[in-house]
């Protein structure tokens, strides 16, 4: 099957799951008994919430260095996909080992988008 045939086929079946889900959040919409329980959540969540947002101002050095860290993880996580995809390209073997033996292997993943 052409790549081409494949993309129309998943088009067509992330369509179909749309039409399929508006359904459903339709049913849900139309019962009160939901309605109640999601507005019971929400009230709930917000409740939760503050509650955290008061109580995490007693960590403020905490909050910055969790801040900091999820920053270098993310350039680290883009900084090791660069090189592992050159690696790739040049035809070397892509793989790392932790310090208990663990071995890992990079997975790629292409997705299409929209041509502006």
């Amino acid at each position: 099957m052409q790549l081409s045939m494949l993309f129309e086929n998943f088009k067509s079946n992330v369509i179909d799951k749309r039409k399929q889900s508006e359904i459903i959040k339709d049913l849900f919409k139309n019962s009160e008994p939901w309605r109640e329980a999601k507005q019971n959540f929400i009230t709930s969540r917000e409740k939760l919430k503050s509650i955290e947002n008061t109580l995490l101002q007693d960590c403020p050095k905490e909050q910055e260095a969790i801040e900091q860290l999820n920053a270098e993880i993310k350039n680290d996580e883009l900084v090791m996909s660069d090189m592992a995809l050159n690696m790739l390209l040049k035809g070397e073997k892509v793989e790392v080992e932790d310090k208990n033996g663990q071995k890992y292997i990079p997975e790629l993943k292409v997705k299409f988008i929209k041509v502006k």
